[in-house]
């Protein structure tokens, strides 16, 4: 998978879809909003989440008794999304009685949600090569969850949509 980092003006121009909407049956069998979450962020990422996430708190500091489990990344992420729909200007009042999000207040304490903001990883810091290193990747912190998020969006499309998806790119 080659996803890169470039500085250029990206063109809208004779942009057309040309497959088709059929969607495989494992995703058309997903019903509720938890499960197309779940399909997106399967175990396999949440846990690489969790150990990455431990290892960086360890790193800041060896002494804090910092402990996070894969049902709290979970709720951490769907507060993010939820967060994503209202915009409020301080993170805080999320859990104000007055201005705040009671599935956001019953989810996590902002004590918690805070705890693992300071600390949420996706890949390890010290596996990054120095900017301006010839494999420099700009992308180094998230290309766990680029690379789990492309290999389930390649296995929505049959094969011979992806034959097309993969003409259709060349071409451009």
């Amino acid at each position: 998978m080659d996803i890169s980092w470039k500085h250029e003006k990206l063109s809208t121009q004779n942009v057309e879809f040309t497959g088709d909407f059929e969607l495989s049956h494992e995703i058309l069998n997903l019903s509720t909003p938890y499960q197309i979450f779940g399909y997106f962020f399967q175990d396999d990422l949440i846990e690489h989440i969790v150990y990455e996430t431990l290892i960086y708190s360890v790193q800041i500091n060896p002494n804090n008794n910092f402990k996070l489990i894969s049902n709290d990344v979970k709720k951490y992420l769907g507060v993010c999304l939820l967060m994503g729909l209202v915009n409020i200007f301080n993170i805080r009042k999320y859990w104000s009685p007055n201005l705040g999000n009671q599935i956001i207040q019953e989810t996590m304490s902002v004590n918690q949600f805070e705890q693992i903001r300071q600390f949420i990883h996706f890949n390890n810091n010290n596996n990054m090569l120095p900017k301006g290193h010839v494999g420099h990747d700009r992308l180094h912190k998230i290309r766990p969850v680029i690379f789990r998020s492309y290999k389930c969006i390649m296995l929505l499309y049959s094969n011979n949509q992806l034959f097309r998806l993969f003409q259709h790119l060349k071409s451009k």
